[in-house]
């Protein structure tokens, strides 16, 4: 049985997975979660004591049915994979089940995504921008406002903002650098003037901050949690009376 895969497969299958993994990574892919994905079920083939190069159909339905505490949407996501590296199983040759789309369980979520109207959003940011510092968090009044702008002007992703560094964002051509963003691939953004003239008095506010300094610092230096910017704007929605019954995107 092998040992020596990098991932630490240890199932029958783990030379297959570390192909798989490979064919995803050369494609750009990050496969971070993916890969905690495959470990599991790496783990559970070897309880299972598969000893044959296939993944048979009784084993990976047994995997992939759902847990008593997992949401419908992470059992979608196990599926999801399941599916692909079946499918890649079959191109080398192999048996495998090819799980359909019926197998996952329905979800029974309503929550139907919309756009803010013009007047929610004067409201909302009108909100952001009379954030007040507090003991924990000094800089939220400087901080929110232009993380919500530029997730709001921009479409970044919140990781992507929460992550900037002041290298990453040139000021004088007014071009903000995102790093390792999707598929790791690199981005050049550039904000609208406004936002980069009020991204130009928020850093007026700081000493010279070496390059890698975070852009937007947390208390402790170090990036916002996701988590955190979330609160706030669970907070802020509910301020200004804006429905809101999903989870953040």
């Amino acid at each position: 049985m092998p040992t020596d895969s990098p991932n630490g497969f240890q199932s029958v299958l783990s030379v297959c997975l570390e192909k798989f993994l490979q064919e995803k990574y050369a494609c750009g892919y990050a496969y971070r979660e993916a890969t905690r994905i495959l470990r599991r079920l790496d783990d559970f083939l070897v309880q299972e004591g598969l000893a044959t190069c296939e993944l048979p159909g009784p084993i990976a339905r047994k995997w992939l049915a759902k847990k008593a505490h997992e949401s419908a949407q992470t059992q979608r996501h196990r599926i999801t994979l399941v599916r692909q590296f079946s499918r890649f199983l079959l191109r080398l040759g192999y048996s495998a089940y090819v799980p359909d789309s019926t197998f996952a369980t329905r979800s029974t979520a309503t929550f139907v995504p919309r756009m803010l109207t013009d007047e929610e959003l004067r409201k909302f940011f009108q909100a952001v921008d009379a954030l007040k510092p507090t003991a924990r968090s000094s800089l939220r009044h400087l901080i929110m406002p232009e993380v919500f702008r530029l997730l709001f002007g921009c479409g970044f992703r919140a990781g992507e903002v929460l992550k900037l560094r002041v290298r990453d964002v040139d000021l004088n051509q007014g071009i903000i650098t995102v790093r390792q963003g999707k598929f790791r691939k690199d981005r050049l953004v550039p904000p609208a003037l406004p936002l980069v003239n009020r991204l130009r008095k928020y850093a007026a506010h700081f000493e010279n901050r070496p390059p890698d300094a975070i852009f937007f610092p947390g208390p402790s230096g170090r990036p916002f949690n996701l988590s955190t910017i979330y609160k706030v704007f669970r907070q802020l929605l509910l301020q200004c009376g804006i429905p809101h019954g999903g989870a953040w995107r």
